[in-house]
């Protein structure tokens, strides 16, 4: 594609063009497309009798020049392949950051650009993997594209599985800290520093950014399971408190990687933050706050979530005592 195309919508002047498949991915209506000559004396009678409509339909296009096309989202991409670039180079013993965040992403594909490029523009102090976990829709495609740095599951292996890859992803990088940051931009790396402070501080294994460390509860169905499964971690594990037990926004220390990674008894879910706590596992709470979903819905509607939480009461309550625990942990 000719750059001048970009820098013609960039300052608002209507374009026509060949026809390109990869131009009009990009552009489907902001450009005239043309592919014989009778089509494209069409689109310059298209720009005479309807200057105004076109050219509106042009300055549409400026948000996403800016964000995607622009010199500034040009050296980002260049900057994030050097980084992939030098760490392929030296190999596990080389890395940007001592922090990975690892982002699951299950047909996230309109979700996963603005958290990418949110990490990228504002957060490059951070490496990050995106693990495609099987998407059926574009979420591989748009990773892809970008260049972005990601792992590409053949098959959907759940939550559990993608958070495993990654933790393996980072044990092999030599990578002192794992975040987890869901793919939907939910999470907020704001956080990501007052988690790790949070961490140095106090020593703990893992840093929950909670929602509710000094915030209350809101009364509804899916807020009532969470302080239930609160109360449940409580009276299994001599009345340790964790007040946001379902968040997803979650800092890992070295060990934790090591077991999360490789260790079949680690999920990311309530009923091991049970199991960890009677394990002798330290675990601390960081308020954070938290977005509604940019794009597409939860997996957790009203059917699975009665489902889930059967699952983590029956594992809190019983399963997690037949365990198999590590050497030195607490039995």
């Amino acid at each position: 594609m000719n750059n001048r195309i970009f820098d013609a919508l960039a300052c608002g002047l209507p374009v026509i063009s060949d026809c390109c498949d990869e131009l009009r991915e990009i552009f489907p209506e902001a450009v005239l497309y043309y592919s014989n000559k009778e089509e494209f004396h069409q689109c310059v009678k298209e720009i005479e009798n309807n200057y105004e409509e076109v050219k509106a339909k042009v300055d549409e296009q400026w948000p996403v020049i800016k964000e995607k096309y622009s010199f500034e989202a040009r050296a980002r991409n260049w900057r994030r392949l050097w980084r992939n670039t030098e760490r392929r180079i030296h190999g596990f013993n080389k890395t940007i950051s001592k922090i990975l965040i690892i982002i699951p992403a299950y047909n996230e594909a309109g979700c996963i650009e603005k958290v990418v490029d949110n990490l990228e523009r504002n957060y490059p102090q951070y490496d990050y993997v995106v693990i495609n976990d099987g998407s059926t829709d574009d979420t591989r495609k748009i990773c892809a594209r970008r260049g972005y740095n990601f792992m590409d599951l053949p098959v959907n292996t759940g939550l559990s599985g993608a958070i495993k890859s990654g933790m393996r992803y980072a044990n092999y990088y030599g990578y002192d800290y794992v975040l987890q940051l869901d793919g939907d931009g939910q999470h907020d790396p704001k956080y990501i520093e007052d988690m790790i402070t949070e961490m140095e501080r106090t020593g703990c294994d893992i840093v929950i950014g909670s929602r509710f460390k000094t915030k209350r509860k809101p009364v509804n169905f899916r807020m009532i399971g969470s302080q239930l499964l609160t109360y449940a971690i409580m009276i299994t594990t001599g009345g340790k408190y964790i007040g946001d037990v379902t968040s997803g926004m979650r800092l890992f220390n070295k060990r934790m990687i090591k077991r999360f990674g490789y260790d079949i008894n680690y999920s990311p879910e309530p009923d091991t933050l049970a199991y960890l706590l009677n394990c002798g596992v330290k675990i601390e709470e960081v308020q954070v706050e938290m977005h509604e979903r940019i794009a597409g819905t939860s997996y957790l509607d009203f059917k699975n979530s009665i489902w889930y939480m059967m699952k983590m009461f029956f594992s809190i309550f019983i399963f997690q005592w037949v365990r198999r625990r590590e050497k030195g942990d607490k039995k």
